[in-house]
């Protein structure tokens, strides 16, 4: 008779902290019936079980109130000494018959789906078109007296609802669907920024390329849940996020991945979004409303999931000019609600250590693309995070100079649910987040506290090799002249560089670089940013609209900043 294997179940977290206090079901099979073994629950961080030397099949499902359940399966044939394993970015150790399950813990989860018919939904929110018309009415007469509007633009549809809305096919999330078409000659920013021809209109302005981009080719979009997944209720937040992955990256054999962090703007404007305070219950984040759409009918929407979608496929293209620009990065969109709100706690997007623990955690979890019938293997280790540029816009600027000058998160986000150090007796993930973040971009970042900002930036890229920043600027925002004598370690930074400048009437830009590609600056006025309604120059969508310079702003920036990158290239 063949030798009892032994099995060991270590259990712990993404930053590599033993975790206590699990459940453990147990399932084996030798060719006959399957034996189920009860639930038990495990004190400790480590589990050794013995099982019968012919078992064939052995799957553990560990729980735990405040991580995602986990299923590790086993599998090996009669005669087989190493055991394979079906989930990828889990590891097994096969000794003789010394079995070692390391049950990786995470806290992330898919986003509960279902499906809502198009009519259904826009019968409900038709019914609500009064409402909206007269907060419409009122605000027009606010705006004519001369006064602020108070009145939102939206109604609450079904604050209450519980999961993200999809297709009838379940391919695409519903605000997903109609962004994600391809476009022929798509135009991105060439590292180059300015043409020579400032007269003309529109995309002429810019040094561009323009291929072909089709997003549902390039990549996966998903919906996410970070934090309090558990199963049990608990009284600390469950964030949603969105991930945009590179269709490659899904391979199995990845060792290493890529990440762009997106801090979007705030969401603390209650005339447009719904206010949630800590911990962010509902309607955050699949609460249903009613909004107007551009011809003015009542349509139904999930505010706070459009915010991933939009600046991704429609408001920003960010997956299409991060494709464009030919990088291969995975876009990270933490949807937070209410941000700058009275006693809102935001250390997870503005802490290196959180920041860090969700890049883990999403390393983890990503899925992988397995060749039909080769999904019990004897996996690689999982990707580990190699090289990360944020990129935050407008008001969200600031962000970046807080996690240069961050310590440790808000007592709220405690380890080593949220993060860990080797205190803990896991990874230093703020130690780690400041050795694999690598560049900073920053869009249109409001005025005030901008110029500490561009000191801090300018000594955070001269502290460590390797680092990069790209700094844009629109008259939307105060205007900036990157190469202006003043104190402060920015002019000394790019003291002696020449810039390039771009005039033509009002439109008016001026670039500058330095020759190691460390740091780059652009300005920006409003006329040099805007484009024409129609004509050559605005024949290839998505064209640069007549109004709206700031919201324009990242169209045009965040694909210079990808091509001008360290990020790992797509050729």
């Amino acid at each position: 008779m063949a030798a009892d294997w032994r099995i060991t179940v270590v259990m712990d977290n993404a930053s590599g902290v033993p975790v206590k206090g699990t459940r453990l079901t147990r399932r084996l099979w030798a060719g006959g019936a399957v034996q189920r073994l009860p639930e038990i629950p495990v004190a400790e961080a480590t589990f050794s079980f013995d099982v019968p030397g012919d078992t064939l099949n052995i799957v553990c499902e560990v729980r735990h109130s405040r991580y995602a359940p986990l299923v590790m399966n086993l599998v090996r044939d009669p005669g087989e000494t190493n055991w394979r394993w079906t989930n990828p970015t889990r590891r097994v150790r096969t000794v003789g018959q010394e079995v070692t399950i390391m049950a990786t813990l995470g806290r992330i989860r898919p986003a509960p789906l279902s499906h809502i018919p198009e009519a259904g939904l826009m019968q409900r929110a038709q019914a609500l078109k009064p409402r909206l018309d007269a907060a419409e009415a009122k605000n027009a007469e606010a705006r004519r007296r001369r006064r602020p509007p108070a009145e939102p633009n939206f109604v609450p549809l079904d604050p209450d609802h519980r999961t993200a809305l999809v297709t009838k096919d379940q391919r695409a999330y519903r605000p997903q669907a109609p962004r994600q078409g391809a476009i022929s000659a798509f135009h991105v920013a060439a590292p180059a920024l300015l043409s020579e021809t400032p007269e003309a209109a529109g995309w002429g302005r810019f040094a561009t390329t323009a291929p072909t981009v089709d997003p549902v080719r390039a990549g996966r979009l998903h919906l996410v849940e970070y934090g309090e997944v558990g199963e049990e209720p608990s009284r600390g937040p469950r964030f949603v996020v969105g991930v945009w992955v590179p269709l490659r990256l899904h391979a199995p054999k990845v060792d290493a991945l890529d990440f762009v962090v997106w801090l979007h703007p705030n969401t603390n404007n209650p005339l447009t979004a719904p206010q949630v305070p800590f911990p962010y219950r509902q309607p955050y984040p699949y609460g249903l409303i009613a909004v107007k759409d551009p011809l003015g009918a009542a349509i139904a929407s999930q505010r706070f999931l459009d915010i991933p979608v939009f600046h991704l496929l429609s408001q920003h293209f960010l997956a299409y000019q991060l494709a464009a620009a030919h990088r291969e990065a995975v876009i990270v969109i933490p949807v937070i609600p209410s941000l700058g709100g009275a006693g809102d706690h935001l250390a997870f997007v503005e802490s290196p250590a959180t920041l860090m623990r969700l890049l883990r955690e999403l390393c983890l979890w990503i899925p992988r693309d397995l060749p039909r019938g080769s999904d019990a293997a004897v996996h690689p280790p999982a990707p580990v995070v190699r090289r990360l540029a944020i990129s935050a816009f407008s008001v969200a600027v600031p962000r970046l100079h807080t996690l240069m000058r961050a310590g440790l998160p808000d007592m709220r986000y405690e380890a080593p649910a949220w993060w860990a150090s080797s205190r803990e007796g896991g990874l230093d993930d703020a130690g780690d987040f400041n050795r694999v973040w690598k560049e900073q971009w920053a869009i249109d970042g409001v005025a005030q506290g901008f110029h500490a900002y561009v000191d801090a930036a300018a000594s955070w890229v001269q502290h460590q090799a390797g680092r990069r920043i790209r700094i844009y600027k629109s008259e939307f925002t105060g205007g900036w002249d990157p190469l202006a004598s003043r104190p402060g370690a920015w002019a000394a930074l790019v003291k002696g560089t020449k810039p390039e400048r771009r005039e033509s009437g009002k439109a008016r830009a001026v670039f500058a670089r330095d020759p190691q590609d460390r740091w780059q600056a652009a300005s920006f006025s409003e006329e040099f940013v805007l484009g024409p309604e129609s004509g050559p120059a605005a024949a290839l969508e998505p064209r640069l609209l007549p109004a709206g310079a700031h919201e324009l702003m990242p169209r045009v920036c965040f694909g210079h900043a990808a091509a001008t990158s360290g990020l790992a290239s797509a050729d």
